[in-house]
């Protein structure tokens, strides 16, 4: 009996870190579960939000079914992930190059990865998208006028956006401890302050040349109705006669 108790001990002892492993794995899994699946419910809300944004667009300009998935198409795989990788690999590299701090004895050298800087990408681009496809929308009767004011409207929306784009962007990478010198994705900003002054000084009204850009100035009878010169009741009987 004295032989068998040190072993009956032991058994237990393996078979509660069996439970323990097995309870472990079971509460991983069910959190990777749930991580992926807002991962994917927030993935579609968000591509949704572009194809209602999409249709919106194509309600008010006017647009064809064809302009439409035309412009849709180039929204999410121009603008959003053809773009997006092209940031993402440039400051990926940007990052890996000049930015990592030199590895020391107490620790293990570390490098940003691709799918992060994509990440931050999409983290920056959210509200960029909320700015220039809901808010811009809703302002476009106001954005779309020959007016200096309108111009100033429109350039102080994109300066937001891609304000903002800039420091989501420089709040990703400064969250990475083994980074260094992170403000300089900041730098930009003082050119995108400069370009706002000389649109306004200009009196360049940028969403009007993005317009034209994706081709919906083409088809807007918002816009057309807006440039088209006045007619007057007396004119109208003139010509009749």
């Amino acid at each position: 009996h004295k032989h068998r108790h040190p072993q009956t001990h032991t058994q237990t002892h393996l078979l509660l870190i069996w439970f323990y492993s097995l309870f472990d794995s079971i509460i991983h899994s069910i959190v990777c579960v749930c991580v992926f699946a807002f991962l994917f419910f927030v993935t579609c809300c968000f591509f949704l939000s572009i194809l209602v944004s999409s249709v919106l667009y194509m309600l008010i300009f006017g647009l064809s079914f064809m302009s439409f998935l035309k412009f849709w198409f180039w929204v999410v795989f121009v603008d959003c992930i053809g773009v997006g990788m092209i940031i993402a690999t440039t400051l990926w590299f940007v990052s890996n190059t000049f930015l990592r701090t030199k590895p020391t004895a107490h620790f293990v050298e570390q490098s940003v990865e691709l799918a992060y800087a994509f990440d931050v990408h999409c983290n920056a681009f959210f509200p960029l998208f909320v700015i220039l496809h809901i808010l811009q929308l809703l302002l476009l009767k106001a954005i779309t006028q020959k007016w200096f004011l309108s111009a100033v409207l429109s350039d102080t929306l994109w300066l937001f956006a891609v304000t903002y784009y800039l420091y989501i962007t420089f709040l990703g990478y400064s969250a990475l401890p083994f980074l260094k010198n992170t403000n300089v994705f900041l730098y930009p900003v003082a050119v995108v302050v400069f370009l706002f002054v000389l649109a306004v000084v200009m009196q360049w009204n940028v969403s009007l040349t993005v317009f034209e850009l994706y081709g919906l100035v083409h088809d807007n009878t918002v816009l057309q109705q807006q440039h088209l010169p006045a007619t007057h009741p007396s004119s109208n009987a003139a010509n009749t006669v």
